[in-house]
């Protein structure tokens, strides 16, 4: 099926706003007289972070259903995904058929945005929004005493998982922490991204080298520059979405993760992935303690912005993510 020049524009800008761990956008979609492909950039992953590629498998899932939404503009839709993977990168042919309906939802996508600040204090109907939105796909923590307790179990197991020298040199490399850096504007975690002013990120760019920070580490210093406490204190909840089956995989875990971020986003709410809660094996404890559950397989802290500004996304150029194109 041949795309319209139109909607090929669409997916070259808007596909790659899917979200990944450390916005590494881990893709390179080809579009062609065969349809579309999507094919894993594996310098992109994060073998530290994420050695079993789950979190990257997650990301990829996500961009897969933003194309899906995206198509839907012209009545068109994934049918199916076709594993053509090789053992050097993953790469899944995405079937197109006639018969869908415009979703929405993809007019969201532009508007997404992670916001790694702090959030507007939370309403009562706030929560219940909140709970309604992801009824039947994630487990809510809110209240003061719950992000406390959190926002504390956070910042140790962060701390934790960067005495590990591979963890802690990979977040290094994907840090963007001054204008000056080649990739500011294309990938990674820039300091708009993370909220810190210009000072503190000429700062924390020399904090959080590898050797400038294992020394701190070895003081007992490195726990404030891994510290998201008053953001969790801040959010609205902490959304845990829910595996919802054994057999579900990550690539559908993605697709379902998309979605509900953007409806958080049509309802006004802003997100980021808490990560440290899933990763390490305590924070993992204990937010089964408080979830009554052992199917989490994402956190997001979630809440209002009020009129705070947010910088525009670091994103790949749309020739980095373009193939063969055949315009109708």
């Amino acid at each position: 099926m041949i795309l319209s020049n139109h909607l090929q524009q669409q997916l070259l800008s808007l596909a790659g706003r899917a979200p990944t761990p450390h916005n590494t956008q881990p893709w390179e979609l080809l579009i062609s007289n065969a349809g579309l492909s999507m094919i894993e950039d594996p310098s992109r992953w994060l073998p530290a972070c994420d050695p079993e590629k789950r979190d990257h498998q997650v990301g990829l899932g996500a961009f897969i259903e933003g194309v899906h939404l995206i198509l839907s503009e012209e009545g068109l839709g994934i049918s199916q995904i076709i594993n053509e993977s090789t053992g050097e990168r993953m790469k899944y042919r995405l079937e197109i058929t006639t018969g869908f309906t415009a979703d929405p939802l993809r007019l969201e996508i532009a508007k997404r945005q992670c916001f790694r600040g702090q959030f507007e204090t939370a309403t009562a109907s706030d929560i219940e929004t909140l709970k309604t939105l992801t009824k039947g796909e994630a487990i809510i923590l809110s209240g003061e005493q719950k992000l406390n307790a959190l926002a504390k179990e956070s910042d140790l197991a962060a701390t934790r998982s960067n005495r590990n020298p591979a963890i802690q040199s990979e977040l290094s490399h994907w840090l963007r922490l001054t204008e000056k850096h080649p990739l500011y504007h294309i990938d990674g975690l820039n300091r708009e991204a993370l909220a810190l002013p210009k000072a503190v990120g000429f700062i924390a760019q020399l904090l959080m080298k590898p050797p400038v920070y294992r020394f701190l580490d070895r003081l007992g210093m490195s726990a404030f520059l891994n510290s998201e406490a008053a953001q969790i204190r801040s959010a609205t909840g902490l959304v845990c979405l829910q595996r919802l089956s054994n057999e579900e995989t990550p690539l559908e875990r993605g697709r379902r993760l998309y979605r509900l971020w953007l409806r958080l986003t049509a309802s006004g709410f802003y997100a980021c992935p808490q990560s440290s809660l899933t990763d390490d094996a305590q924070a993992s404890a204990f937010l089964e303690s408080l979830t009554d559950s052992d199917r989490t397989y994402i956190c997001l802290r979630v809440g209002r912005i009020g009129t705070q500004n947010i910088p525009p996304v670091a994103r790949r150029k749309l020739v980095h993510l373009s193939g063969e194109t055949h315009e109708k």
